[in-house]
């Protein structure tokens, strides 16, 4: 008997299925767990199988002389959730000739598949690798007939199981060395988590220190047409008084212009959602939440009418071309129709070395039924979205046009649309908040270098720098993708330029996450950081909380995969870094931890009716004309820390802070206690 492994029940009975029907001509015959054939058998993982033990299975515990935890032989348990399915799978493996693994084409679809045979004890059964990368007929025949040995696959296995030991020893020696340190049982520390959480500080503390910012523009007409003045250096207008003298020297006087260009422009409609871009899609014109989304995008999948959701793919495959526009027929409307493209022409989307895993979010042509209201909208989400790709592009000419007025330079755009295409449907939101609209025309401009007219209409407009907003679940999507162009080094840069902070599967969850731990919450729409989150983010390793931890993971495991570098110095590296981490870890004041209060929570001490605001400077009561309650952060030399701030106010004491300065220059540590308003130092020694 074959045993062909799937990572899910849906792709094992559907696709699977299919393909060894049509080219091995089985028919199978459904048991529990499994298919039977007369020479295949085709089972299935219901994701990860199996899991790494947790510290006890060690005799580790929440002991600080106990960690870094670095196990010398690793131990794996079976998930107490789908046990049923790992002992009809076990048992399968153990009685094949050949076990075929077909998880995803992917680094974790490695590692499912391979943890089931070693775990079942079958390391020296023969194998082979189905690489699958679209579940399309054409892509599943041609990966069929390209089995190879799964010997060939070692690298990436070594590159999965090197990133799934490597977090487990990050997350569990610095979740228990925190928490155990600041006497705060169930703080929570991962490579992921911890730097998506200090995407949100960053923002609330940017918000909060935000100094309002004003400039000024000054916009006259040349023909008929709005021009902006500009400096090359890109220097706004800072005072109205210069804004008023521009005004003086270029209203009525004579423009020439020095330069006039127009090019033919075109804009092509989105490409099908990736899951990360349907989450943010659906948080933005829907309103859910990104765990919310995925859920309801996996009821479609299972009900056969959307293709699988948990993909980080836009493309689609070369090969589906035909069976795309045939979901085309049944899913675009007469209308949508007749602003399609010609079968002919070319599609970007289809480009099978941009499919990953799996492939774009696309309809399956099944038509829904009884859909409940909320799957109806993200299904017609995903339907708007893969039938707008097929559309026309948007083409327009774009004028550019400088004009020279007394030695002052002014620029402007004008567009002529030539084709609507996708446009047409009105379904694409334009920005109504630029300061550059360009201007619209109905008609060529017939304009050349040289030409005169005067500059009228000139008018100062007074402008505000626009304050950062916090981050939504949509926007934190896009952070937590792009975490990785604030790195600096180009090849950690680059290695994380697929996907960011987290995978398109698991973005969802680790924002969940943050939530239950207490790290971050809702305010309406927005996400805000907790002074919980604030002391974490204030407290932990700045390694730990930087996306450039994933950055040198990912290099480094890609590296391990191309046979570039050894998983065993790789894990050595991580060992290394957490014995010095855990050193500092131990030395930690448990004071230094701000308790489960966030800045809206904490109560001015002293009017007693208002609530705290922290910014960079100093926590101070909102209403502070009429209370004045203030505490600087900055104290005998000494910054101190949001959540130093807070423990004082909450408390009207701190534990003791080291790194004072006296006025002779002289270092000394204190405790800081708050009477009223006032703050004063307490020594340790003090009878």
């Amino acid at each position: 008997m074959k045993l062909l492994i799937a990572e899910k029940p849906s792709v094992a009975t559907g696709p699977y299925k299919d393909l060894l029907e049509k080219l091995e001509g089985e028919s199978f015959a459904k048991r529990d767990g499994y298919l039977e054939g007369k020479n295949y058998v085709i089972s299935w993982c219901i994701g990860h199988l199996i899991s790494t033990a947790d510290p006890d299975a060690y005799g580790w515990g929440w002991n600080l002389d106990q960690i870094p935890f670095v196990p010398q032989k690793w131990k794996y348990v079976v998930n107490d959730s789908t046990s049923k399915q790992y002992k009809i799978l076990a048992d399968l493996c153990k009685k094949a000739e050949l076990i075929i693994a077909g998880g995803d084409a992917g680094r974790e679809g490695q590692l499912i598949t391979d943890l089931v045979i070693e775990h079942a004890g079958c390391q020296t059964t023969p194998q082979k690798r189905l690489w699958v990368n679209s579940f399309d007929e054409k892509s599943l025949s041609k990966a069929w007939k390209a089995l190879k040995p799964s010997i060939e696959y070692v690298r990436l296995s070594n590159s999965a199981k090197a990133r799934q030991k490597a977090d487990w020893m990050v997350g569990m020696s610095l979740s228990v060395g925190y928490s155990v340190a600041l006497e705060q049982r169930g703080l929570s520390v991962g490579r992921v988590q911890t730097p998506t959480l200090k995407i949100v500080v960053d923002r609330d503390l940017e918000i909060e220190n935000w100094k309002d910012r004003f400039y000024f523009n000054v916009d006259g007409v040349w023909n008929r047409l709005k021009f902006k003045w500009f400096d090359n250096s890109g220097t706004e207008i800072a005072t109205k008084e210069r804004a008023e003298k521009i005004k003086s020297e270029i209203n009525n006087r004579v423009g020439v212009l020095t330069s006039f260009d127009r090019q033919e422009k075109k804009n092509n409609p989105s490409k099908p959602f990736d899951l990360t871009e349907l989450q943010k899609e659906a948080n933005r014109k829907l309103g859910l939440k990104a765990a919310e989304t995925l859920s309801i995008t996996q009821e479609l999948y299972e009900e056969k009418y959307v293709s699988y959701p948990r993909t980080d793919s836009a493309y689609l495959p070369e090969g589906m071309k035909d069976e795309a526009w045939e979901i085309i027929e049944k899913v675009a409307s007469d209308n949508e129709k007749s602003l399609l493209k010609g079968r002919n022409e070319n599609l970007a989307f289809f480009n099978s070395s941009k499919v990953s895993d799996h492939y774009a979010i696309i309809p399956t042509g099944v038509k829904p039924d009884g859909l409940k209201e909320k799957q109806e909208l993200v299904y017609n989400l995903i339907r708007d979205r893969f039938v707008s790709a097929f559309m026309k592009s948007y083409i327009y000419d774009e004028f550019s046009m400088i004009i020279e007025v007394e030695k002052h330079t002014m620029k402007s755009s004008a567009i002529l649309v030539k084709e609507l295409g996708f446009k047409a449907l009105n379904k694409t939101e334009e920005s109504n908040d630029s300061e550059d609209k360009p201007n619209l025309l109905d008609k060529p401009l017939e304009f050349s270098v040289g030409q005169k007219a005067d500059v009228n209409d000139v008018e100062v407009i007074g402008k505000k720098a626009k304050k950062p907003s916090h981050y939504t679940e949509a926007t934190l999507l896009t952070a937590m993708n792009t975490a990785g162009k604030v790195i600096e080094d180009e090849n950690l840069r680059e290695a994380m330029k697929e996907r960011g902070l987290g995978t398109p599967a698991t973005k969802a969850s680790i924002i969940e996450g943050l939530k239950k731990r207490e790290y971050i919450i809702e305010k309406g729409k927005a996400i805000v950081s907790t002074a919980k989150g604030r002391s974490l983010i204030d407290i932990v390793d700045d390694r730990v909380k930087s996306p450039e931890m994933t950055g040198d993971w990912e290099y480094k495991l890609n590296q391990i995969a191309e046979g570039k570098y050894l998983s065993e110095a790789f894990l050595d590296d991580i060992e290394n870094y957490l014995k010095t981490i855990c050193e500092d870890i131990k030395t930690l004041d448990k004071n230094s931890f701000a308790v489960s209060v966030s800045a809206d929570e904490l109560d001015c001490p002293k009017c007693k009716k208002n609530k705290i605001v922290i910014n960079k400077f100093l926590a101070k009561c909102r209403d502070e004309d009429g209370c004045g309650f203030k505490v600087w952060k900055k104290i005998a030399e000494k910054n101190l820390s949001d959540s130093q701030v807070s423990t004082l106010i909450l408390k009207g004491k701190t534990g003791l802070i080291k790194g004072f300065k006296s006025k002779a220059g002289k270092p000394f540590d204190a405790m800081l206690k708050l009477e009223g308003d006032k703050v004063s130092f307490e020594f340790e020694n003090k009878k």
